[in-house]
């Protein structure tokens, strides 16, 4: 596993989402839309089918912040919130969340080593967990770096969820090199993976 400082330093990479937004800075999101909040005008044809039904199913509650760095700090055995992100080791392996409430994305990483580091077996080996064994969390490169990721946007994630998702990311990079295992379980048919 890399070192805090490494991690850091691959966070400040990760830290731009690449949300679509309209000129005023809104985030482009359907729901969001004017004929889904009941302003009917002509010409939207399909789209517009059932809009009056919809409108109505409204999320009563949904993850904020503050919730979630805290969900994530109790979990985890030592945590530092800064603004954007929470530094996290959990069982040994220290990882970050790193989040964006404005485009409403949140990503929890652990980095693994530089690909230098690594062997072609390896890799195709980690490729491969992300078929059937690494489930909610994924292997991921970025800048040359080797990382165990989970992401997700913010608002629709569960106290579980988040707990489940620190706990995949961390034993994905712990398993890296043998298993290749968030921990959970094995996608498979007819007990060979898929």
């Amino acid at each position: 596993m890399m070192s805090r400082l490494s991690l850091f330093l691959g966070c400040v990479c990760l830290l731009s989402f690449s949300t679509p937004s309209y000129a005023d800075g809104h985030s482009v999101h359907p729901k969001h839309s004017e004929h889904h909040h009941g302003h009917h005008s002509e010409g939207h044809g399909v789209e517009d089918f059932g809009h009056h039904e919809k409108k109505h199913v409204i999320q009563e509650s949904h993850m904020t912040v503050s919730h979630m760095v805290k969900i994530l700090s109790d979990f985890a055995d030592e945590a530092t919130a800064v603004p954007n992100s929470i530094f996290l080791v959990y069982e040994g392996v220290e990882l970050v969340c790193v989040y964006d409430e404005r485009h409403n994305r949140m990503r929890i990483i652990s980095a693994i080593a530089p690909l230098g580091d690594i062997t072609e077996g390896q890799f195709l080996k980690a490729m491969e967990a992300n078929f059937h064994s690494a489930l909610d969390a994924r292997y991921a490169v970025k800048d040359g770096i080797l990382y165990s990721a989970f992401l997700h946007p913010i608002h629709s994630l569960e106290e579980k969820q988040l707990q489940a998702a620190l706990y995949q990311v961390a034993t994905l990079a712990k398993t890296f090199g043998s298993s290749y295992t968030s921990g959970i379980l094995n996608f498979g048919g007819l007990g060979q993976p898929l």
